[in-house]
This record gives structure tokens, sequence and C-alpha cells, in this order.
């Protein structure tokens, strides 16, 4: 009798540890896509290989003709399916200096950024698959294609914040952002107002963070931020806190949320 309680017990445990197990699998996925008519492509994996446990993050590579790590966030459709054909990425490529949006219509559209200024470097269509071997020899980002309202936030317990426009300054079209950061930092920035993580209103911008690396910020509509970075081709978090309206306070610490 002790021997079938045992068994009893035993099964029991097993069957109440199985969900458990199975709820801590994380569903990645990597896309590849090439842009037409061009030489390279994007290698994508989300949620990233960085930060699997974020279901919005994003990070990979440069793909054909180009080579180095991108990261970003993502935006999955409306049953909450995340994917290149589903929802929308809004990627940062350091090897460009852009600010990429994927979009599931098959379009892309590489933003720069002029001073504090964003604007459209070159836009076109993918195609999924990676670059084909002896494609166009140019870069997307190589041939430019022939111009609201603002915000002021800071950073909780830094010097520095943001001064964010949409529609964009720079091209005055519905979602961009420009602007530059605020207090005790001045690097421009570029990228989008969107719903990240279901968030509606949050943004993720793109910016070369005091001339030394290129960052993407997440500000949430929930008054939280992160700063995404890469190391290589793996995204990972540099710093995140909260953020509170109007430009830095005087008196605020010395402290940039970069440093």
């Amino acid at each position: 009798m002790k021997r079938l309680c045992l068994m009893v017990l035993t099964a029991g445990m097993m069957l109440a540890a199985a969900p458990l197990h199975a709820a801590t699998a994380a569903p990645q996925t990597a896309y590849d896509l090439h842009f037409d008519g061009y030489c390279d492509g994007l290698h994508l994996n989300i949620p990233s290989v960085g930060l699997p446990g974020t279901a919005y993050s994003v990070d990979g590579d440069q793909t054909g003709c180009a080579s180095a790590g991108v990261f970003g966030v993502a935006k999955p459709n409306n049953a909450g399916i995340y994917g290149i054909t589903k929802g929308a990425e809004f990627i940062t490529i350091p090897n460009y200096g852009t600010h990429t949006v994927i979009n599931k219509d098959h379009t892309w559209v590489h933003y720069g950024l002029n001073g504090n200024l964003i604007y459209v470097l070159n836009s076109g269509t993918w195609t999924t698959g990676p670059p084909a071997r002896g494609g166009a020899g140019v870069s997307s980002s190589l041939t430019p294609r022939a111009g609201a309202s603002s915000k002021d936030i800071h950073f909780d317990g830094y010097c520095d914040g943001m001064h964010l426009v949409s529609p964009s300054a720079g091209l005055g079209i519905r979602k961009t952002v420009d602007g530059n950061r605020t207090g005790c930092a001045s690097d421009g920035l570029m990228g989008t107002k969107t719903k990240i993580n279901n968030l509606r209103g949050s943004y993720a911008v793109s910016f070369f963070a005091n001339g030394s690396q290129w960052l993407e910020t997440a500000i949430f509509s929930d008054h939280t931020w992160v700063h995404y970075a890469v190391s290589g081709d793996v995204i990972y978090v540099l710093n995140s806190g909260t953020w509170s309206p109007g430009p830095p306070p005087i008196g605020a610490p010395a402290k940039s949320s970069t440093s």
C-alpha cells in the first residue's frame, strides 16, 4: 500500500511539474530577408538571442554584401504574433547608421539623421530569404531615393532626457520621430512612434550616443524606458529606468543614462 501511494504521489508531482517546464520555453524564430534590387539583407531573431525572455526584442546580422550586428524592437499583429510577415520591426543598423523599419507588406525604409532631423535615406520592397549570390552589387544604404508636436522627457535619476518631435520635423510623416537628447547630452535622434509590448504611444528611437556607439531606446507610455545596445550581433540592455515629463531638472545628478 505504501508503495502504491508513493507511485501515485510521484506521478502527481511529475504531472504538476510538466506544465511549468513547458511554460519556460521561449518560441524563438529566425527570419531572413533581402532588399529587392540590392546585395544586402537581414537575418533577424525574434525574440532576440541576447534577451530571449523579452518577446519584442530583436537582434541579428546584416547579410549579403554587408556584415555587422543589428538590434531593435518588434511589434506583433493584432493576435500578438511576431514575425516579418505578421507585424513590424524597428531596427538600428550601426554599420549604416540607420533606423530601419521592416513592414509586413514587404516594404522597408532606411531612415537617416541630419543633425537632429530625420530623413529617408532609402526605401523599397523586400523578399524572404537571404540575398542571392551575384545579386546587384549596391548596398541598400548607398543609393538614396530622389520634410508637429513635441514632447520633452527626462530619465529619472540622470542628467539627460529627450526632446521628441512626432510627426518628425525632418519628414512631417505620421509616426516618424526626430529630435535630440537634452540636459547633459545633445545627440540627434530618429525613430518611430508606435505600439510596443501592447503599450500605445511608445517610441523606438536610435542615436549615436556621445559619438561612441549606436543605441536604440524603447520609451514606453507607462513611463519606463530601456537603452539597448549590441555586442557583435547580440542585443543587450545597457540601462533602464523610469522617465518623467519635462526637461532634466536643475540639480539633477551629473551622470548620464548612457554613461
